[in-house]
């Protein structure tokens, strides 16, 4: 009987130990900072349309005149050694871009700031076809021309 008194004893202080143990908050045995879920956000890439205005080798900026909403303005772009300037496919190199090149700028904005990342040179519009004159439109003297070296 006594053998069973003490395994009932003993019982009953490892379930006391194990409910206590459950009650306390743990405690963590390595200090380390909360981790929060942080995204670090990529900055928007967004697009300038117009026509350059001035290109510096030296400070390596792009000075481009366009609109934005209906309002003519000039932006100078800054630009690094990773920017990617490309007409019809084809790379292009900063010293490439002359005044009155129509262009698509992409940029990035941090804060303030602004980083071209991209330079779309756009192809040359085309200028109206000038059109053959007709035959009335030529002297007597072309026509009178034209039909004499035509003998049959």
């Amino acid at each position: 009987m006594i053998g069973l008194l003490v395994l009932i004893v003993v019982v009953a202080f490892v379930l006391i130990a194990v409910v206590r143990q459950h009650k306390q908050p743990q405690v963590p045995t390595s200090v380390s900072a909360p981790t929060l879920s942080v995204r670090e956000e990529k900055p928007k890439i967004e697009k300038f349309l117009g026509v350059i205005e001035n290109v510096n080798e030296m400070t390596r900026t792009i000075d481009v005149k366009g609109k934005v909403k209906k309002e003519e303005k000039r932006v100078t772009f800054p630009t690094d050694d990773k920017i990617r300037i490309t007409r019809a496919g084809m790379e292009m190199s900063l010293a490439e871009l002359k005044k009155g090149m129509a262009v698509s700028v992409e940029y990035k904005k941090n804060g303030d700031k602004v980083v071209a990342v991209a330079v779309k040179v756009s192809a040359p519009k085309a200028g109206p076809k000038k059109e053959q004159p007709d035959a009335e439109d030529q002297p007597v003297s072309r026509l009178k021309e034209s039909s004499q070296g035509v003998r049959s």
